[in-house]
């Protein structure tokens, strides 16, 4: 054979290649393999991580959260908002009690009580026993606030 029609069957072979390996990649994409079953596990697990996510901020939300009020010598007894972003907190450390400003990324110490407020033993969390230490908060803080004399 001569080296001319050796190239041209070489080429020829070269084009069928070509031209099978084409037909079976238009015969797969005219024909894609979707998993059915991989794609209802991916989706299971998804609304199944979404239930869980939804579930614990529900329990949070129930539970109050993460929001402690502490137990041991440093407890937050009352606080009220003064402000978008500010409060007035009541903090009882140890046998004294502080009254702080917290603020973005700043706490001051406002007042240190001479007398402390009375606590009856009760969380302030705990339904009316909070709202009646935070009344007793608040009008505290009010006298405090009428008797404070201008720098």
């Amino acid at each position: 054979m001569s080296t001319r029609r050796r190239l041209f069957v070489q080429v020829q072979v070269a084009a069928a290649n070509i031209l099978a390996s084409g037909a079976a990649l238009a015969d797969e994409v005219a024909r894609p393999g979707v998993d059915t079953a991989a794609l209802l596990r991916v989706t299971v697990g998804l609304v199944v991580v979404l239930l869980v996510i939804v579930g614990l901020g529900w329990v949070l939300r129930r539970m109050g959260g993460m929001h402690t009020h502490g137990s041991g010598q440093l407890r937050v007894l009352a606080g009220v908002s003064v402000g978008t972003k500010e409060r007035v907190v009541l903090v009882s450390a140890g046998k004294t009690q502080l009254l702080l400003g917290v603020g973005p990324g700043q706490v001051r110490t406002l007042h240190i009580l001479d007398q402390p407020l009375e606590e009856d033993g009760r969380s302030p969390a705990s339904g009316t026993a909070g709202a009646d230490m935070q009344g007793r908060f608040q009008s505290r803080l009010r006298e405090l606030m009428q008797n404070r004399k201008p720098r």
